[in-house]
């Protein structure tokens, strides 16, 4: 596959109307230059931004649910997207707590990009998802999931002056 992209820790239609979410000027302001870039070094700078949100998106202790630049970037066909998107919400809207969802890619290599189709291209994303915590609203816990491996499998395009995810696919490593 074609580009790389380093190691390091991804801090954080239907289903898209839950936020209002930056227009491409705001995002320019906030995220990496490569996100406006048209190179797959663009496309997966934008494939490990959109997950760093994803890993920051649900409401825990000390913050409440932001799924804004998600929203932003997410493609209209993207049903991932939009189902992360609302179960974000439908969590935090029952005041339900979730720690520990972090997304890591230290250990399990680099970020591939390639191009698959005119103007698509795919991101392989070897990532570890943390132990994660589900509280209810009483601080009692709900359910916890065990530490995982998964490849997440980004398509992304470009449009707009930016890179936006159209859909994503996930693999048990």
């Amino acid at each position: 596959m074609g580009s790389r992209h380093g190691h390091g820790s991804l801090g954080g239609g239907h289903g898209r109307s839950r936020d209002t979410f930056p227009t491409v000027d705001e995002l320019r302001e906030i995220l990496p230059a490569g996100v406006f870039e048209h190179s797959l070094d663009g496309a997966a700078t934008a494939a490990y931004v959109y997950l760093t949100f994803v890993s920051e998106s649900y409401a825990d202790l000390d913050r409440p649910a932001d799924t804004s630049v998600i929203n932003a970037m997410a493609g209209e066909s993207c049903g991932w997207c939009a189902n992360h998107i609302q179960r974000v919400h439908s969590l935090a809207g029952a005041n339900v707590r979730v720690t520990d969802y972090t997304l890591t890619d230290s250990a399990l290599g680099q970020f591939a990009a390639g191009e698959v189709e005119a103007g698509d291209v795919v991101v392989e994303a070897p990532i570890r998802v943390g132990a994660t915590k589900v509280w209810n609203p009483d601080g009692t816990l709900n359910i916890s999931y065990p530490e995982s491996d998964v490849l997440f499998r980004l398509q992304l395009r470009y449009y707009d002056g930016m890179w936006h995810v159209m859909g994503i696919q996930e693999q048990p490593l």
